[in-house]
């Protein structure tokens, strides 16, 4: 039985904030708190495309 090699891009791990499936590669969301950190979310370019476009939050 072969093992299972783990995926050297990000995309395969990111969930789709749209369609909750795996693989999501388009920015769609990033806050970016005071203290300068941040938190990105992703979608498929169709579902991205799909929901409007990306935007940058600030607190």
């Amino acid at each position: 039985m072969k093992a299972v090699e783990p995926s050297i891009h990000p995309a395969a791990y990111r969930q789709c904030e749209v369609c909750k499936e795996p693989g999501a590669d388009t920015a769609t969301r990033i806050f970016v708190a005071d203290s300068g950190a941040s938190h990105t979310s992703y979608a498929h370019r169709g579902c991205a495309e799909a929901s409007g476009p990306a935007e940058v939050m600030t607190p």
